[in-house]
């Protein structure tokens, strides 16, 4: 799909001819060397731009295939044409060409006496590129064959090979398009480049003129139709691929907040603090697979009963035991039996107010212990009120 801009080609192209050229004389004998030679040799002869000496890694511009000998001249077909030497050939900008021909090539332990190198696109007289050998200079050795020659044809592009090219490119673009709705292989910018230059290419055969070829305009403009309404629909659907790839991520992140907020409220619940960061973790995985569950066993009716409950449901019952034991634990009960703090652990007020005493006296906060006593009860009346209430309880047990 990536060469498609190289697909481009040109049928029936004259290259050589039998006569004298550039001092050398060829023969419908050399000819017919050439097309056996085009058989048996492991490379094809490319299309280049100007006659210039070989540079490593330089590239082709197309392909020469299907030599054959007509008469007294050596025609073939050229391929795989980049679009911009198809649109160079159309404005004249290369409007001959010249042969380069191996004499006595050796290869693969054989010797051809005559074998088609390349085909040079030439422009005009004066070359754009600079330093190119002229036409009646062309002629350099280089291993493996006694030398190169290089000979000149005139080059037209028929009408004929026009619509040859653009039945060729029409089938290759349906191609694409069914490909890119199966498969999404091709971005959408590249199928309109690809239109566009069918566009252009349609453009120069109306230019032609001719009523011979009105039903074939009027069957590639149907079909350019057709390729535009495709690719508006690919556009749609390609559009309406990435709302919904936006709208899953809004609604991903809602869910994320609203799974965040729920284990929020749950971990609240349980009155001991120390065990929040655990019921977090936990929460956070139960409520991101609602559908998880474990197996639970109880006992009922002093038989062991197995059954399956969501993870969340689960914890929320520990927490629930987790809260309830901590009633029991760390209530502070007055002399008489009433609970006056049960929503969470205490620690001994005596105990506490000491430390805190210790502490403050440690920090240059009062002058004595007895000072920082009174101070902190006088500050937190909390705990001034539970230091009294255990000071009253141990001496009505005494």
């Amino acid at each position: 799909m990536k060469n498609f801009a190289h697909s481009n080609s040109i049928k029936g192209v004259e290259i050589f001819s039998v006569g004298t050229h550039n001092g050398d004389q060829y023969t419908e004998q050399d000819l017919d060397d050439m097309v056996s030679a085009f058989g048996a040799l492991d490379y094809r002869p490319c299309l280049k731009i100007g006659h210039t000496k070989d540079q490593p890694g330089a590239p082709a511009y197309g392909w020469v295939a299907n030599i054959r000998k007509v008469g007294t001249k050596l025609l073939a077909d050229f391929t795989d044409m980049h679009d911009s030497v198809l649109g160079a050939i159309r404005s004249k900008a290369y409007n001959t060409i010249s042969s380069e021909i191996y004499f006595n090539l050796k290869r693969g332990g054989k010797t051809f006496r005559r074998a088609l190198k390349a085909v040079a696109l030439l422009g005009a007289d004066v070359p754009a590129v600079a330093g190119l050998i002229p036409l009646h200079k062309m002629e350099f050795v280089a291993s493996g064959f006694d030398s190169v020659a290089a000979c000149e044809q005139a080059l037209d592009v028929k009408q004929q090979a026009l619509i040859d090219s653009l039945t060729e490119r029409v089938a290759t673009i349906s191609e694409l398009l069914n490909t890119q709705k199966e498969q999404d292989t091709m971005t959408i910018k590249e199928l309109n480049e690809k239109k566009l230059a069918l566009e252009a290419q349609l453009a120069t055969l109306k230019a032609k003129g001719g009523d011979a070829d009105k039903a074939k305009i009027v069957e590639f403009e149907a079909q350019i139709k057709t390729f535009g309404e495709d690719i508006a629909k690919l556009e749609l659907a390609e559009k309406t691929a990435t709302e919904n790839v936006e709208l899953k991520a809004r609604l991903a992140a809602l869910e994320t907040k609203d799974r965040n907020r729920e284990v929020s409220d749950r971990v609240a619940r349980c009155v001991v603090k120390s065990f929040h960061a655990d019921l977090e973790a936990v929460y956070t995985h139960a409520l991101a697979n609602p559908a998880a569950k474990v197996k639970h066993f109880a006992v009922k009716d002093g038989k062991r009963v197995e059954s399956e409950k969501p993870i969340a449901e689960v914890i929320d019952s520990l927490v629930s035991q987790i809260n309830e034991a901590s009633k029991k634990l760390f209530s502070v009960v007055t002399s008489g039996g009433s609970a006056q703090r049960a929503e969470g652990p205490s620690e001994d007020a005596g105990a506490e107010l000491d430390e805190k005493a210790h502490a403050r006296v440690r920090e240059g906060k009062s002058k004595d212990y007895a000072a920082a006593m009174d101070a902190i009860l006088a500050e937190d009346k909390e705990l001034a009120a539970r230091y009294h209430e255990q000071q009253s309880a141990r001496t009505s047990a005494r």
